[in-house]
């Protein structure tokens, strides 16, 4: 055997070194892909640094969105949009539609035995709509409360006034306070914030 000839190296030697080369390239491209993000990160975002910073482990291509200007920034859009709504107006707008439904539901198709069947249920809805959409200036927080069930606002609000059999609909007061009970309890969440109960207009 000639001892001057050079030893072949076996496929799993040659597969071994390709694969130490391939991590020796990927680990210099992340190290600058890291200090290149670090050097240009929004501060806005400074909590996500280090889950991006992870997520270019071994990634060919970097997210282009984790690079923007703060006045660009998602969280920036999300937190304007919100801002935007008008609560008051929207939930306003969801009783006086769902009063609207409710009223030719109880009409068309009725006898005067069905309506007058119904006519404690029209009263206490009817208190309701009209102390939420004419007479009483709520929190911020609980028209930001009652949003979250546009639609099915009155329907809930009966239910729960239905489910209490101490609660009381004869003044708009009564009403502002079942209505600030049905938010702490339903989204409790959002009323951490709040002010005392609504004032009335």
């Amino acid at each position: 055997m000639d001892k001057n000839k050079k030893r072949q190296p076996t496929a799993e030697e040659e597969h071994r070194q390709e694969v130490d080369e391939v991590t020796d390239m990927i680990t210099t491209e992340d190290v600058v892909e890291q200090a290149v993000y670090m050097a240009n990160a929004p501060e806005c975002c400074a909590d996500e640094h280090a889950e991006n910073m992870l997520g270019m482990l071994g990634a060919n291509i970097v997210e282009p969105e984790i690079y923007h200007d703060e006045d660009e920034c998602p969280r920036r859009e999300v937190e304007t949009e919100e801002e935007t709504i008008d609560y008051k107006k929207a939930v306003i707008e969801s009783v006086e539609a769902e009063f609207a439904q409710f009223e030719s539901e109880m009409i068309d198709g009725k006898t005067a035995e069905d309506v007058f069947a119904n006519n404690y249920q029209i009263y206490v809805k009817s208190q309701i709509m009209h102390t939420i959409c004419e007479e009483m200036e709520f929190d911020d927080e609980v028209y930001k409360a009652l949003y979250e069930d546009r639609g099915s606002i009155l329907k809930n609000l009966h239910e729960e006034f239905v489910g209490q059999p101490h609660a009381s609909v004869n003044s708009r007061g009564d009403v502002a306070e079942l209505i600030e009970e049905y938010c702490n309890t339903y989204h409790s969440e959002i009323m951490d914030e709040a002010s005392p109960l609504a004032l009335s207009m």
